[in-house]
């Protein structure tokens, strides 16, 4: 299906207050649900010149990757909420090895939408979940909770600092390694094979049932217009 948005955006009380027509949302659904699904930034590590590292990756590889963010998104389709999938161009590769009885069951803008217009859907949600990236700073930014999974990285050093973000991680004795020819070489990546997707969604729960929110976020839409 494709979308296309038309986009502008406005100060609205020294914010930015992103505006699409008409907004998209089920009516069945209690709460919606940003999933982030990429991996964050490759590195060139040096087991191979040409070998792409994603150190933040939820996993391994793309295989475990893909299957965590999978098996976290039917659990909250099986809450029968909504989940809008967010990634860009560069996570299409997550994106393709998703199944189809997920995808079909999903708001899917991934490859589809600009950096403004991602920020855009992440306004829209409860909750914005994913591995340590920017979007999740924005998100947080944003006035809208969000669970962000750490591995090599920690939020000490570089997690959102609201009170609005939570943080999914294990405590391993190399931590951290980001950046380092410790992490490139790691083989085991324990601080993110350990995080579970159950352990995931219990922070998602959590985050629904705190109180923590902005009146602010009232004032921010998203919508879409199709073509």
């Amino acid at each position: 299906m494709n979308t296309r948005f038309n986009f502008w955006q406005n100060k609205y009380h020294g914010r930015i207050n992103y505006r699409f027509t008409p907004c998209v949302r089920y009516a069945k659904a209690r709460h919606i649900i940003g999933v982030l699904i990429g991996r964050a930034d490759a590195f060139k590590g040096n087991r191979n010149p040409r070998e792409k590292i994603y150190l933040k990756a939820w996993g391994n590889n793309l295989n475990q990757h893909t299957a965590n963010i999978e098996a976290l998104i039917k659990l909250l389709l099986a809450e029968n909420w909504q989940v809008i999938l967010i990634g860009g161009k560069q996570e299409l590769d997550v994106h393709d090895a998703l199944s189809l009885e997920v995808l079909n069951k999903c708001v899917d803008y991934v490859g589809k939408t600009s950096v403004a217009e991602s920020i855009a859907l992440a306004s829209l949600c409860d909750v914005v979940v994913g591995i340590d990236t920017g979007m999740q700073h924005v998100s947080d930014a944003l006035g809208v909770k969000t669970v962000s999974i750490f591995g090599p990285t920690m939020p000490s050093q570089c997690g959102a600092y609201s009170d609005k973000a939570i943080f999914a991680e294990v405590n391993e004795p190399c931590r951290p390694c980001f950046g380092t020819e410790q992490g490139f070489k790691c083989k085991h990546r324990k601080c993110t094979t350990k995080i579970t997707p159950e352990r995931v969604f219990e922070l998602i729960i959590r985050q629904l049932n705190s109180q923590n929110k902005e009146s602010y976020k009232e004032n921010y839409y998203v919508f879409t217009q199709r073509y």
